[in-house]
């Protein structure tokens, strides 16, 4: 229907509605359906007129114009009221109230209004053709009318209707008819198409269906936010309108069910976005962060960015050597501010290196605005530069006119032209007729006033150079000779004036009209359409064509950027910073040559005009911009300009700008930058997933088409499948379209269900390509939408699979998880990602995975997504169909408001069938908008696929801006790893010389650097190719396709040579080899500098080097390049050899990346030795960086320096085995950060097995066990879970639920589909295959051991205490009990004292008592004895059993020497029991539990130490009696299983992890014996001579001496004492004498014998001899820690009976004093025996009584309750009082040992001065005990501090008391779990230890002083730790399990030393300067120093060498400085 047919509707006089019933299947009502039959529209045109006066209306309130924009619906909101503030303002972006709009005129309002009303009117129209079109198909008296095809519309689709009730109406064959605007194809117009006369065709044909419903119907609808569509090209059967029901999704009766049979609504395409509403404007920045983590994929979302971008504008010449001091000095300073904070600087100096702005194509205008308009989008404080000198600049042509206006101007400038050239002739022709009257006159015809005529007759015209004016003037002239010259002069000048008038022809002449934009627009043609030298590579002859180029004045740059940036901004006051030139007395040198440059001058005058503009905007350029960015200088014009050779005042002038400029910009950003540099983990997961869900919503934006995948997707997500689904299509098919409208829709698919959606497209950052790192983010996402805890995540990659499957069964039925990732195929090789073991086969309930990959083999995700997936989990994605791409190709050029000539649409389409794609189709669409209406159609190419499609793009490009620079330009692209910077690609250029060669040929630069114009217009010009992605937090410019990457490496890099070349120079450049000095070029050796990036390793944000940022960019790209370029030697002294580097790649990234980079190495070169052991030390020490990755120069010192020591050439000539490595060393000796070096080797070295983890288990594990066949693992933790693992594939296969969080142990039975357990006293028997538990043994009380015999069959179980053997039979389905037998008693432990081997492969099973020497055979059916098995040896005890094929073997304990114990194993026959033999192991053994490999050829333990700390695995050959250790490893395991070596599992009481180790590779090697040291127990500093520590080992072992001053004894001792001593006796140590006490014996001097040390021997360790031995003493024997050597002749113990102190003299051997309490007198002092009055004492108050008792108590009553009372508080006192008879229970002295405190296990403590020998105060607590096992004390004894717990206010307290006066100093309460305590020497700080990781600094002196510092990861406080306050307070040594130092006053730890053992002792040396310290089985004593390059510092050393040391020894710090040189 027309819509002149449509009109006649006006007259229809009502509007009837026909209501028809439809009974819907299994609906409660019948639902009414209304159709209209007729409309009355005179009410539609009242509503219409209504609409237009509201209008109005609302246009006068708001005073501006919102403009009529096609992509959205307009908004009618107002500007919200009040301060509405915004946190991202991009978020109502598209809100009007946020635009800049224009005052409008009456003019411009009345336009509108015939706008809308046309507009309104087109909306009735498309209505009412819908209705009737639909009226008429469903009339059935019609019968023609159901056969003839459907009218389609020709309207553009209602915006304002809902994209449901829209529905792209496809295309049918109709039979060829000619349209009326000429053109068809099939009968029909193609639309957006122009036609031969240049009209335009129809735009896609829509039907919009409106269904009238019941008005609840309409409601729910109207909430639910769609309609349901109603297509009426659906059959009758299609047409019905069906009701599914809702899928019961707890059914599990299918894994999978079959999607493809559910039926589900249509979905609607294409989507058109509705604008945000005003609530959706208002929500804050950090409820839109939470809904976008929580997946809300609808939420407006713009990337994070942390670039910075900054518009410099300016003119041309006038500033060239300010900005070019600028990009030298500023810019760089700049930049590394940024860095410093974690951001990127761009500043965009985009009239840098040009002369001017002619441009072939005119484009710079537009480029530098599009460039300010991206600057001022940015979130920061600054965004814009404008430097304003004098100088106007050049003027513009408008590149585009509008057809309209240049019709008026051609109009007008023909009509000015004929008038003035008409003026002219006239003018001319009188001067003829002057002319010949004078030729007359001389012929004697003239008249005398020929002359006179002749001057009257002159032009007066305000142009003419000269004129005459007056009779004086004519006189002049009379003479003949000069009025023939002043005739010629006129003549002349009208000429010129002619000439100089406008041409409409050549205005015609430079403007084209081009159709093919709506509306149509004149383009200004390229300059070089008519000076072809304009694009010539030869300079002189581009200069000639740009001479020929003469623009007309019509619009200046200048005003151009100042209207955009400041003018029209409003916020330009404080976002801009103006530098403000003022050059005095230039205008008196107009006549100069250079002042052009700085003025604007033509014909050497001062052009007016642009003088008076620029001094307009100098003078009024401080009330638009804030007065603050405003910087004036004012400097004196100097003939030849500004140079930076200048004058001194020039110099003066440039650095105060650069200095002054610098400090605005970085004060103006660091608020900016500190805000948003600590970003908490919620904010850097945000800034990952922002990245994906914009590119999501950007690219479901414009979707069309696809509508039957997307119902086959929508059925999925709707259906009970438990498969991943597979969406799988060949590049550039719309996989990333599809599923990013998957994610906009499926919220709306799931109505009634809380739908939490993730989204990745792999390639969008740099953490989405590693499949790594990809489980880790969507893993973090997901702990955040289910609330689960993030904090013990794991990061290794096997740990991460099987978490991410853990959180995906979390998903219920009121919230689903729908995961969608795009683009497997980009997955890199790490990890070997793309074979897609990560992706779990069956996905648990209500959650669903949806994946998209191409299909190419080469990638390998879809063959192995074909094994593992179900055929029908396949969606493929077809060829675009033709009708689709047509519908689409015309959405975008209405979009665009483009249009194509026909020929032009033919040639894509035609193109496109060659390639249908949708990718395709949008590079053919990105070439047509270069096409214009006036175009040759020769011109218009396009090739056959998208890589030629880019290749063509490519060539155009490198005619176009040089064949270099594109090649070059293109090329780093695709060659860099992850994308390059802005700044990254201008430097590469900058530094490539046959780019530069080729720039300085067109260009004038004024340095050797790369202009940023032309790559700006590059990226611009290849938008569409190019994306940002986001790599360590940067953007980074890569391909936006695959298929664009493939065709510049095919075109750039795959040429013999070309890509190395490209590597090379990425290397050199991120080297930082050419960033200081000048790089040659040809003909120039001396080179010029290129002022790129110095490309250091970190940036410093504050001078003390304390916060770091890495340059991530550099130690990403920097090996990638190396090893590409075969650099082998750069790429490892640089990189992964170079300590810097690795440093930098393990804080700036993380650990596991590291490694994957050292993975990577080792594929290229497997066999260097260099590589793979600093692969090896990286992974050892991995807890320890885990903890802080800043250990890594301890732990590297400490695992390499025994590595290298020997490495040493057998001759000189031969090389080292590790050449790098002794580098790598040096440089970790002296690192860019504080770190703690250790002096020796301390740590595993490498070369030893490693391991691998297995991460699933949110809680610790408690048992573990191998399946039958060993590659499958058990597992059962406290989290009430069992796992069964792979392996091979370390992925969980399945979990149990609730099988008990105690669980001890696990047996597999019956070919592993049965589990048995044992929790407490019960056995459950689980059913693994259906996860059911089908057996449960509790009746008995007794704990039982469990075993499996014959293959599987018989549960036999021992039960401790009733010594019951019972066995189960498995195979029957009732599980009955076979036997129970009672077993012979041997029992030798009270708990834990039955062993049963694990395994049998036959009936028999084997039993012991642990500790016994006797084992017993029965039969495990029925429960016969049949063997006994005696140890060979009566000593051997019995810990562990095992059964082989051939033998029966008992690990048994033996004493072995003296001090030590060994293990064996006996080995016994099977058939008659006999003993066999033995097989020796070492005193390094422990075996609790022994493990058999299949074949019983070996025997594994896992040895545990805890005395040490470390576990290693021990092997047994029983055939060879072969018997060595292997991984070795830090940490206490405690379980372990292994049946293969290659994997061996262990796990740790606390672990959550398994450790898996392949030692198959070692099992047959030889391996060095263990050695059996005695690590160090003590270190004693000396007092008189501090550079010397003297150790004490184990057992009373060596005594050493240790100069710890000198570097080169740190390594040896300096003197060893052995055999000084037993291991009962006493050895004390001061300076150089060494005291012992031995002699032990029992003193007779008494009546009861007492033990006593009867002998006292001193030994000088300097002169090495016994000085002194002392017989007959009777000194009682102590702990060891309770002796002090007061001097050398004086010893400190406590008496024998503990109640007093005794001072032996060493020199008599009898007591010279003792120190006793004396209370008595003490508390007369202090006035505390009044207590003991009981006259006195008074009664309580009765506290314990309610006010009512007490009102009714009686006096009887009340007098029996006090005198109870006063009873209790005697009882108490007389109870305290008692409590002084107590012993000493502990005691601490003072430093300067003068002080003594201590404790009685009592209210009170005692202080004692020494020197005095006296008792001289007691602190007394009546509520609480004083003890001091945490305690410390100042150095002088003057106060003490220690925690204690307050009785009667239940409450914990650290107290400091003041030992002078007894009193309590301050108290700090509630401090409970307090560890360890630390004191300053004045007590105004105290250092608290707490709980596990908190560490408290109190300040007593002042209030409210308390600071709580979180611990790092991995502190952990214990009774053991200590913390030494060094520094005067501003320091503290902590030990706690690691050894670390803090920063008191900045509460930040400083360094940590994480050891592999358990540390025995630890002190302090040269006053805190040393850290000493004695590992458990290391006898050399370890120190560590504070180290790095900024504070190589001399120690403060004191005393002499004492012992020989050879006096040209260096120092620590020379020795460090030559390291570091």
């Amino acid at each position: 229907m027309t819509s002149v047919e449509t009109r006649k509707l006006h007259f229809a006089p009502t509007m009837v509605l026909q209501t028809e019933r439809f009974h819907i299947p299994n609906a409660k009502k019948v639902v009414k359906l209304k159709r209209l039959r007729e409309v009355n529209l005179r009410d539609t045109n009242r509503r219409i007129r209504e609409l237009i006066k509201h209008a109005d209306d609302g246009r006068r309130r708001a005073g501006v114009l919102p403009p009529l924009q096609v992509k959205r619906e307009p908004t009618f909101h107002r500007q919200p009221k009040g301060n509405t503030t915004l946190s991202n303002p991009e978020e109502a972006g598209d809100a009007h109230w946020n635009k800049q709009y224009k005052k409008y005129t009456v003019d411009v309002d009345k336009r509108v209004v015939n706008h809308l009303r046309r507009v309104l009117n087109k909306r009735i129209d498309d209505h009412m053709n819908s209705l009737t079109e639909s009226e008429d198909k469903e009339t059935p008296d019609s019968s023609s009318s159901q056969n003839a095809p459907r009218k389609q519309s020709t309207k553009r689709p209602d915006i304002f209707n809902r994209y449901n009730d829209i529905e792209v109406i496809k295309p049918k064959k109709q039979t060829p008819k000619e349209d009326t605007n000429g053109k068809v194809e099939n009968g029909r117009a193609l639309p957006g198409i122009k036609s031969e006369h240049g009209h335009k065709n129809g735009h896609a044909a829509v039907t919009v269906n409106v269904t009238y419903t019941d008005s609840a119907a309409d409601e729910t609808d109207d909430k639910a936010g769609s309609n349901d569509v109603t297509n009426s090209n659906l059959s009758a059967e299609e047409d019905e309108i069906l009701d599914i029901p809702p899928f019961n999704l707890e059914d599990d009766s299918s894994d999978y069910g079959d999607f493809r049979q559910c039926q589900v609504s249509p979905v609607p395409t294409p989507v058109l976005q509705r604008p945000m509403t005003r609530e959706q404007t208002r929500i804050s920045h950090e409820d839109k962060v939470s809904d976008i983590l929580n997946g809300n994929v609808n939420r407006y979302c713009s990337a994070n960015s942390k670039t910075i971008r900054i518009y410099l504008s300016s003119g041309f010449s006038d500033s060239v050597t300010e900005r070019s001091v600028l990009m030298e000095k500023v810019f760089p300073q700049l930049r590394n501010f940024c860095a410093a904070k974690g951001f990127e600087l761009d500043v965009y100096d985009l009239h840098w290196g040009l002369k001017d702005c002619t441009f072939d194509d005119h484009s710079l205008p537009e480029t530098c605005l599009n460039t300010l308009h991206s600057c001022l989008s940015s979130q920061y404080e600054i965004n814009m530069m404008l430097f304003l000198g004098e100088k106007y600049g050049p003027s513009l042509l408008p590149a585009t006119i509008s057809q309209d206006d240049f019709e008026k101007i051609i109009q007008k400038t023909r009509s000015h032209t004929e008038n003035e050239v008409e003026k002219i002739r006239k003018r001319l022709k009188e001067i003829d007729e002057v002319k010949e009257e004078r030729e007359r006159e001389e012929s004697g015809v003239t008249s005398e006033n020929t002359a006179s005529d002749l001057n009257d007759k002159e032009p007066s015209s305000a142009d003419m150079s000269h004129q005459i004016n007056s009779a004086n003037d004519i006189n002049k002239f009379r003479s003949h000779a000069e009025t023939i010259k002043r005739e010629a002069a006129v003549v002349k000048m009208l000429q010129e004036k002619q000439d100089s008038l406008p041409s409409p022809a050549l205005l015609m002449h430079w403007y084209k009209l081009d159709e093919n934009h709506v509306p149509p627009i004149y383009r200004l043609q390229k300059i070089s359409s008519e000076y072809s030298d304009f694009v010539k590579g030869d300079f002189s002859r581009r200069e000639a064509g740009r001479t020929s180029w003469k623009e007309w004045k019509l619009k200046f740059m200048l005003d151009l950027e100042i209207e955009y940036g400041i003018v029209n901004s409003d916020s330009a006051c404080d976002h801009c910073v103006v530098i403000h030139r003022t050059l005095e007395h230039i205008t008196s040198g107009i006549g100069q040559e250079s002042n052009s440059d700085y003025i604007d001058v033509v014909n050497r005058r001062l052009e007016d005009t642009k003088h008076s503009r620029i001094t307009e905007y100098r003078d009024n350029i401080h009330t638009m911009v804030s007065g603050a960015n405003v910087l004036p200088y004012e400097i004196e014009w100097v003939a030849g300009g500004i140079k930076t050779s200048g004058g001194r005042h020039q110099q003066v002038y440039l650095d105060k700008m650069c200095k002054q400029l610098q400090d605005t910009i970085q004060n103006r950003l660091y608020q900016d930058l500190e805000a948003m540099k600590n970003q908490d983990n919620k904010m850097k997961l945000f800034d990952e997933v922002s990245h994906h869900v914009s590119f999501c919503q950007q690219r479901a934006r414009s979707f069309q088409g696809r509508q039957e995948q997307l119902q086959l997707i929508k059925s999925y997500l709707l259906s009970n499948c438990r498969s991943p689904l597979v969406v799988y299509g060949p590049g550039g098919s719309g996989k990333t379209a599809l599923l990013s409208k998957v994610a906009r829709d499926t919220k709306t698919w799931f109505k009634t269900v809380d739908t939490r959606i993730v989204i990745r497209s792999i390639g969008k950052t740099t953490s989405s390509v590693n499949v790594r790192t990809l489980l880790r983010d969507i893993c973090q996402q997901l702990c955040l939408i289910l609330d689960a805890d993030d904090e013990d995540m794991p990061t290794e990659y096997k740990g991460l699979m099987n978490f991410f499957n853990q959180l995906l069964s979390q998903a219920t039925e009121q919230s689903h998880l729908v995961i969608l990732i795009d683009s497997l195929d980009q997955l890199t090789d790490e990890h070997d990602g793309r074979k897609m073991s990560w992706l779990p086969k069956k996905l648990p309930h209500y959650a669903h995975v949806i994946v998209s990959t191409s299909p190419d083999e080469k990638y390998e995700c879809l063959p192995q997504l074909k094994k593992m997936l179900r055929n029908d989990a396949f969606i493929e994605l077809p060829d675009l169909p033709v009708e689709d791409a047509v519908e689409i190709l015309n959405h975008w050029l209405m979009k665009d408001n483009r249009a194509l000539q026909q020929y032009q649409f033919d040639l894509i389409i035609d193109k496109f069938t060659t390639c249908a794609l949708p990718l395709f189709l949008k590079v053919a669409y990105d070439e047509a908008m270069s096409w214009t209406s006036y175009m040759d159609p020769d011109q218009c190419k396009l090739m056959d696929t998208v890589k030629k499609m880019a290749g063509f793009k490519f060539s155009k490009m490198e005619l176009k801006y040089g064949e270099a620079t594109i090649k070059r330009a293109l090329g780093y692209i695709a060659a860099s790893r992850s994308g390059v910077t802005d700044n990254e690609i201008e430097d590469l250029l900058s530094l490539d010389d046959a780019v530069m060669d080729e720039v300085m040929v067109r260009y004038t630069p004024p340095r050797r650097h790369f202009p940023q114009i032309i790559w700006v217009k590059i990226r611009e010009e290849l938008s569409y190719y190019l994306t940002e992605s986001k790599t360590y937090n940067i953007n980074t410019i890569r391909w936006s396709h695959g298929q664009f990457n493939e065709a510049a490496i095919d075109r750039y890099l795959k040429n013999k040579d070309k890509a190395p070349s490209y590597h090379k120079a990425m290397a050199e450049y991120f080297m930082g080899e050419w960033a200081e000095k000048p790089k040659p070029f040809g003909g120039n050796t001396r080179g010029s500098l290129r002022y790129v990036s110095s490309q250091q390793m970190y940036f410093e944000s504050n001078a003390e080097g304390e916060e770091i940022f890495y340059n991530v960019r550099k130690t990403n790209e920097l090996p990638y390049h190396l090893l590409n370029s075969q650099q082998m030697e750069n790429f490892k002294s640089h990189t992964l050899c170079n300590f810097e580097w690795v440093l930098a790649k393990l804080c700036g990234t993380s650990l596991r990346e590291l490694v994957e980079e050292y993975q990577t190495a080792l594929l290229t070169e497997p066999g260097d030795m260099d590589l793979r052991t600093l692969s090896d030390a990286i992974q050892l020490s991995g807890e320890a960086l885990t903890k802080d990755p800043r250990q890594l120069a301890s732990q590297m010192v400490g695992r390499l320096q025994g590595v290298l020591a020997k490495d040493v050439p057998t001759s000189p000539g031969d090389p080292r085995k590790y050449p790098f490595l002794h580098t790598f060393m040096n440089q970790a000796k002296v690192p860019s950060v504080l770190s703690l070096i250790p002096s020796i080797g301390c740590l595993t070295q490498p070369g030893g097995v490693l391991f691998d983890l297995l991460s699933g288990h949110t809680d610790p594990i408690t048992a573990v066990t191998l399946t039958t066949d060993g590659l499958k693992a058990l597992t059962c933790s406290k989290d009430n879970t069992m796992k069964l693992w792979d392996l091979r594939t370390g992925k969980v296969m399945r979990t149990i639920e609730n099988v008990g969080t105690s669980v001890r142990m696990i047996r597999p039975a019956m070919n592993n589909a049965l589990i048995v357990t044992v929790e407490g006293s019960v056995i459950k028997v689980w059913n693994i295959r259906y996860n059911e538990l089908v057996l449960v043994i509790d009746k008995y009380v007794d704990p039982p051991e469990i075993g499996i015999a014959g293959e599987g069959k018989y549960l036999c179980a021992l039960f401790d205490g009733s010594n019951m053997l019972r066995t189960w039979n498995l195979s029957k389905s009732n599980y009955p009990m076979l036997s129970s037998v009672t077993i012979d008693n041997h029992k030798v432990f009270q708990e834990r004292s039955v062993l049963i081997a694990p395994n049998s492969f036959d009936e028999r099973i084997l039993v012991a008592f642990r500790g016994a020497n006797v084992g017993a055979v029965h039969h495990a059916r029925t429960g016969k004895h049949m063997h006994t098995l005696n140890c060979s040896e009566d000593s051997s005890s019995v810990t562990s059993l095992g059964i082989t094929r051939d033998y029966y073997i008992m690990a048994c304990r033996q004493n072995f020497m003296k001090l030590h114990e060994i293990f064996q194993l006996e080995l016994f026959d099977q058939k008659k029991g006999r003993y066999i033999r033995s097989v020796r192991g070492c005193i390094h053994d422990r075996i609790t539990e022994m493990h058999l490999n299949y074949i019983g050829s070996h025997a594994i333990c896992i040895n545990a130490n805890e005395q040490t700390s470390t576990t290693d695995i021990a092997i047994w050959n029983v055939e060879t009696e072969d018997h060595k250790h292997l991984a070795r490893h830090s940490g206490v395991s405690t379980m372990g299983a292994c049946s293969d070596f290659r994997f061996c599992l262990t796990a740790g009481k606390n672990d959550r992890s398994l450790h898996i180790w392949n030692i198959s590779a070692k099992i047959n090697q030889s391996q060095p014996k263990l050695k059996k040291n005695l690590g160090v127990n003590q270190i004693v500093p000396m007092v008189d001579n501090p550079r010397y520590v003297v150790a004490r080992q184990m057992n009373n072992g060596p005594v050493s001496i240790w100069n710890v001053a000198k570097a080169k004894c740190l390594d040896k001792a300096v003197r060893i004492e052995r055999g000084l001593s037993d291991s009962s006796d006493v050895v004390l140590i001061r300076n150089t004498r060494v005291i012992i006490l031995t002699d032990k014996g029992f003193s007779a001097n008494t009546d009861s014998s007492r033990p006593v040390f009867k002998t006292l021997l001193t030994y000088d360790l300097q002169s090495k001899r016994f000085i002194r031995k002392l017989d007959s003493c009777f000194i009682p024997p102590l702990p060891a820690h309770e002796y002090v050597l007061l001097d050398d002749d004086r010893l400190l113990s406590l008496s024998d009976s503990r109640n007093h102190f005794v001072i032996w003299n060493m020199n008599t051997r009898n007591p010279d004093d003792r120190i006793r309490p004396n209370f008595t007198e003490i508390e007369k002092k202090r006035g505390i025996g009044v207590r003991e009055n009981s006259s006195l004492i008074k009664p309580g108050l009765g506290v314990t009584m309610t006010p009512w008792d007490r009102r009714s108590e009686t006096l009887s009553a009340k007098k029996r309750r006090q005198q109870k009372e006063m009873e209790a508080e005697k009882k108490r006192i007389d109870e305290l009082k008692n409590e002084k008879d107590n012993n000493i229970d502990q005691y601490v002295i003072s430093g300067n040992h003068r002080i003594i405190v201590a404790s009685f296990f009592a209210h009170h403590m005692c202080v004692f001065d020494i020197v005095d020998k006296k008792h001289t105060q007691t602190m007394v607590s009546d509520t609480s005990m004083l003890f001091l096992h945490v305690s410390a004390i100042t150095h002088e004894g003057d106060y003490i501090v220690h925690a204690n717990y307050d009785e009667e206010n239940k409450m914990s307290f650290v107290t400091l008391w003041d030992c002078t006066t007894g009193n309590v100093k301050k108290r700090l309460k509630n401090e409970s779990d307090v560890m360890a305590l630390g004191i300053t020497d004045n007590a105004s700080r105290v250092i608290i230890g707490r709980g596990k990781n908190e560490l408290h600094i109190w300040d007593p002196m002042y209030s409210r002083s308390l600071q709580k510092i979180k611990g790092y990861r991995g502190l952990e406080f214990s009774t053991e730790s200590k913390i030494f306050v060094i520094n005067e307070g501003k320091r503290a040594v902590v030990y706690a399990g690691d050894i670390s130092i803090w920063d008191i006053e900045k509460a930040s730890v400083i360094a940590i030393f994480t050891p592999d053992m358990r540390i025995n002792c630890v002190n302090i040396a040269l006053n805190g300067q040393l850290i000493t310290f004695g590992l458990q089985e290391v006898s050399d004593v370890v120190t560590l120093k504070l180290t790095s390059k900024n504070t190589l510092t001399m120690l403060e050393q004191g005393g002499e060498d004492m012992f020989g040391e050879a006096p040209d020894e260096s120092s620590e710090e020379e020795e460090d400085e030559e390291d570091y040189d």
